[in-house]
């Protein structure tokens, strides 16, 4: 029992600390968005949208799967110094001479396509990325979960780019000193990462370096993470080479927001996966299942009222945010919503479920049939429906990709999903959107309208959820009371 104890003590902290550190990872962008949209406009921020999407894909060649399986090896063998030491260097060693051998191929693309050689500067300064995620090693921290260093370093970081951002970027020709700043973090984080991992290993050379044991092992991690990659950023790069980049800028607006949210979900999501690898080894498996029941569970209650409330106050969010010259972001960003709920559950399924019991190779085959019918559907909405068809595809690939994962995750972890306490949550979810469009009515046209309705959509959904007896909200408010009375008892 004890044991117990301490087991949901560290989960709830690190469960904390990531959740701080991703909600930093959405007020930063929050504050610093509307600026750059006003600034860059849909010309400027599509150009960096572009080659960003294109750096993402040669970003996830060079890291080769290693992020994620990494985190799997340090989560295993972390109480073990020297063989988690020989671990790391073995795939530090792997994933030096993936990226030296991706950043050649990357520069090589640069000099010889015309529409990238344009855009040099850009491409290079955003190319940095390339080399500096490989020596970051976040993962070997991921592992040990060391979130508490990770969000202060992050939220430093932040900081400085915040600070920079409003001193250095004055128009729409600063976008490269605006791409600098996107790489500041990561190479920083890197830096900083490199220097102090002598905490958890040792820097000694070790005999025997077993390097194509792992390139076995992480192929299909890698594939896997390559094409996730291409579902999330094949659009931008197919309406920057089909239309222009004023159509990058306006479906970048919209896709922002998606993938900020979606981040927020994944990473506590991630949260849990350490734990969940852990207790899957030791075949505790009545623990892993409590788990995962509660990760569905705890997606599902934020992200149901977050995409209903999102809805209802798209246009208002989209201006506040980008301002009139992005209004055609509008439909977009309605057609992504559902995106929120898919990859929420892909989440737990897709991360959680079929990493800790090693089942990449369907995660795989998921990702390749759902990514194979986005291409497709590209190709044909594209034309068609120009940035709001891209938006389809991407919508209708992320569907398919969830609904197989569902599927296949069952035989291993049978979630349940249609739960009482779900359907509290789009019960109340409902009740709150038909709140916030009477809210709408009757305030309108005031402009900070979205000031006031945000809070009362939130008041209302926990208020109903409370009402209702939820088990997550029961749970804050259990907290709450808690922190209250120890600190009337301290005073």
């Amino acid at each position: 029992m004890e044991l117990l104890m301490v087991k949901a003590n560290s989960l709830k902290l690190n469960l904390l600390l990531n959740i701080i550190k991703t909600s930093l990872a959405i007020l930063f962008p929050l504050i610093t968005y509307p600026y750059v949209t006003r600034v860059l406009l849909p010309e400027g921020l599509g150009k960096i949208e572009f080659v960003n999407s294109l750096v993402s894909y040669f970003i996830v060649i060079a890291g080769f799967g290693i992020p994620v399986y990494g985190l799997r090896e340090v989560s295993k063998y972390r109480n073990d110094r020297d063989l988690l030491s020989k671990k790391v260097h073995e795939l530090f060693i792997l994933n030096t001479i993936a990226t030296v051998v991706v950043f050649s191929v990357y520069i090589i693309l640069v000099l010889f396509s015309e529409k990238l050689f344009l855009q040099k500067e850009l491409c290079f300064i955003l190319g940095l990325s390339i080399i500096f995620t490989t020596f970051g090693m976040d993962w070997v921290y991921q592992g040990f979960e060391d979130y508490l260093f990770i969000t202060i370093r992050n939220f430093i970081f932040q900081v400085l780019s915040l600070v920079l951002l409003f001193l250095l970027v004055k128009s729409s020709d600063d976008y490269l000193i605006y791409a600098g700043l996107l790489v500041l973090s990561p190479i920083g984080s890197s830096i900083i990462n490199f220097f102090l991992l002598g905490k958890y290993i040792d820097f000694k050379i070790f005999n025997n370096y077993q390097i194509i044991y792992h390139i076995k092992n992480v192929l299909i991690i890698f594939v896997t993470l390559l094409m996730g990659t291409l579902l999330l950023k094949l659009e931008a790069v197919l309406l920057g080479l089909f239309l222009g980049y004023a159509d990058v800028g306006i479906y970048s607006v919209a896709n922002k927001l998606i993938n900020m949210i979606v981040g927020v979900i994944a990473m506590v999501g991630m949260t849990f996966l350490p734990t969940i690898i852990h207790h899957v080894n030791k075949n505790d498996e009545k623990y892993v299942q409590l788990l995962l029941n509660k990760s569905i569970n705890f997606v599902i209650f934020i992200t149901i009222p977050m995409i209903i409330g999102l809805f209802c106050l798209s246009d208002e969010i989209i201006y506040l945010l980008a301002g009139d010259s992005f209004s055609a972001s509008v439909l977009p960003f309605k057609i992504m919503l559902l995106i929120i709920i898919f990859n929420a559950v892909s989440v737990v399924y897709g991360n959680q479920v079929f990493l800790a019991y090693h089942q990449e190779r369907k995660s795989l085959f998921i990702l390749m049939i759902a990514g194979l019918i986005g291409i497709v559907l590209n190709f044909i909405l594209i034309p068609l429906f120009n940035v709001s068809g891209a938006a389809l595809a991407v919508t209708f690939s992320s569907f398919i990709a969830v609904l197989l994962q569902y599927f296949f995750a069952m035989k291993y972890a049978p979630i349940n999903i249609l739960t009482i306490q779900n359907l509290k949550s789009i019960i109340m979810s409902l009740f709150m959107g038909i709140i916030i469009l009477v809210s709408k009515h009757l305030l309108s046209p005031w402009s900070p309208i979205i000031l006031v309705i945000i809070p009362v959509g939130v008041v209302v959904y926990f208020s109903g959820m409370a009402f209702l007896k939820d088990d997550f909200t029961s749970e804050i408010l259990s907290i709450m009371k808690k922190k209250i009375s120890d600190y009337r008892q301290k005073k």
